[in-house]
């Protein structure tokens, strides 16, 4: 059920909102065409924000082989390492 001051909060939006559509669409009549196509594309971009493309779900399975010799692990890899490493000598 609706209050009173709510439906007068509803009707000042709606004039206001239908003031505004009037405003702008003598504007538009007011523009030059290549600010009218600069328009429209912004237009369009802004639609676009609205309803994004959602992402792709990541697969969460790994996939062996994307990058060949990305690395190469040296033959002494398995080697301790020395302790001057672990000291911090140089």
């Amino acid at each position: 059920m609706f209050h009173l001051s709510q439906l007068q909060k509803f009707l000042h939006a709606m004039t206001a909102a239908s003031e505004m559509r009037a405003q702008i669409i003598q504007q538009l009549e007011d523009l030059p065409p290549d600010k009218l196509r600069r328009l429209a594309e912004f237009l369009q971009f802004l639609t676009s924000q609205e309803h994004p493309t959602p992402p792709a779900a990541p697969s969460n399975q790994r996939q062996p082989g994307l990058h060949p010799h990305a690395f190469a692990a040296s033959d002494d890899f398995d080697e301790p390492l020395p302790d001057s490493f672990w000291l911090g000598e140089v």
